[in-house]
């Protein structure tokens, strides 16, 4: 492959990888992380397929594509980093909400016992008296 077209592929290389990154943003913004991770997979699948069938591995790539190459991929990997960090936030809070939940049930039922109580203990004065 000659130089010329070697950064034509990198440059088309990088174009794939920003739209990668680009769709798992706009999945994101749809709150589905499972799509989102599946499309993202698929994407880099195919970019991965087409560096393998096109790339002439024995053409020297230059130090800047390669560079631009590992920053998207880094972006790539920190948003999904950051789509973790979402969703263990998110089932931070679903816990806290059901422990608070439980709290709550449990309360109940102790302030219904103290009320069984009560109405018995008025029962029996009231039969007394």
């Amino acid at each position: 492959m000659e130089d010329g077209s070697s950064q034509s592929f990198l440059g088309s290389l990088i174009k794939t990888l920003s739209s990668a990154l680009s769709e798992q943003h706009d999945s994101e913004a749809h709150n589905n992380t499972t799509t989102s991770r599946n499309v993202q997979r698929t994407i880099l699948d195919s970019a991965a397929e087409d560096v393998a069938d096109d790339l002439d591995w024995e053409s020297p790539i230059e130090d800047q594509d390669m560079v631009d190459s590992m920053n998207i991929h880094k972006r790539i990997l920190d948003s999904e980093i950051d789509t973790i960090d979402k969703e263990l936030d998110t089932i931070l809070k679903n816990k806290e909400t059901v422990d608070y939940l439980v709290s709550l049930v449990k309360k109940r039922e102790r302030l219904e016992t103290q009320v069984h109580q009560l109405e018995d203990n008025i029962g029996d004065l009231q039969k007394e008296g």
